[in-house]
């Protein structure tokens, strides 16, 4: 009886390290949420972006409208302008993807930019301050560069 459970015990070990070794690999450690490769890179928001995600924040709870809370950006497959002013206006690290997404963010609006109305607001402007207005198209525009640099030296 002790002869067939150390078998069992020993043919489940086996499975266990078989298993193991056939998972796929880790592509890289990260560090703070950015790949290895990105740490030369600040992916930290600039203090323009985090005074005109205030301000849009603060536009959006006045008037609201301008930005898409996470629930409707889901439905859409898009980044949510709401989430990432919170992000942005907290000063949080962001992240390579949340960089991706924000500069797609401007390359499809850049051309409402003639939309951008201050008085009253309009929902144009309030989501263009809320991905961190031009600063934050600067911004993003310069780290995937920068995150385009790296993957090129490949």
């Amino acid at each position: 009886m002790k002869k067939e459970f150390y078998y069992s015990a020993l043919f489940a070990s086996f499975l266990l390290v078989l298993y193991l070794a056939s998972r796929p690999k880790k592509k890289e450690k990260r560090k703070g949420g950015k790949a290895k490769k990105y740490t030369h890179i600040d992916f930290k928001p600039t203090k323009g972006m985090v005074a005109a995600a205030k301000r849009g924040i603060k536009l959006r709870k006045k008037y609201g409208k301008g930005g898409l809370t996470t629930k409707e950006a889901g439905k859409l497959g898009i980044g949510s302008g709401y989430q990432r002013a919170l992000d942005i206006a907290e000063g949080q690290e962001l992240s390579p993807k949340t960089v991706k997404m924000m500069k797609n963010f401007f390359s499809r609006h850049s051309a409402f930019k003639k939309h951008h109305k201050e008085t009253p607001p309009s929902k144009a402007l309030i989501s263009w301050l809320l991905w961190g207005d031009n600063a934050g198209e600067r911004w993003s525009k310069k780290i995937v560069r920068q995150m385009d640099a790296v993957e090129n030296k490949k």
